[in-house]
């Protein structure tokens, strides 16, 4: 009887949805997107600070046009960034990225903005890599509802 009693609190969590180390869950991401396709903003300027050794690393202003990354700069030398370099260039680029790692098994510690949906901060990690995962931050949002003029 004792060894029922140590295995079910594992039951127990695991029926309840805990993700042991990993802070994020999918029913977080399921939420936060819909509170951001609720809004349904396909114009947007973000700006995000870029963490990996899978890419670029940096901060960026990224100008995103009927849902799809049209444009970055680098904060801080000034100089265009292409956009297929970006871990993340819209929104939903974040929310894949962090669909992906949960998938994968990942550890997943992400913030969502409470009004909006958006992912704020994120660490993300992969079991059995050696690199630094991939973090970031969303310093700035400014949505608009049509395409700017």
């Amino acid at each position: 009887m004792p060894a029922v009693l140590r295995i079910a609190p594992f039951f127990v969590a695991a029926a309840l949805g805990c993700e042991g180390p990993t802070g994020t869950t999918a029913f977080d991401l399921a939420k936060a997107r819909s509170l951001w396709h609720r809004n349904g903003f396909d114009f947007y300027e973000l700006i995000t600070l870029q963490e990996c050794f899978c890419g670029f690393t940096g901060t960026v202003r990224i100008s995103v046009v009927d849902g799809v990354a049209g444009s970055a700069i680098d904060l801080v030398t000034g100089e265009r960034v292409p956009v297929d370099v970006l871990r993340i260039g819209t929104v939903e680029d974040v929310f894949q990225t962090i669909e992906f790692y949960l998938e994968q098994g990942g550890t997943v510690d992400v913030s969502f903005d409470d009004r909006l949906g958006y992912p704020v901060t994120g660490r993300l990690d992969l079991p059995d890599h050696s690199d630094a995962g991939f973090h970031f931050e969303v310093l700035s949002l400014e949505p608009s509802l049509s395409e700017p003029l």
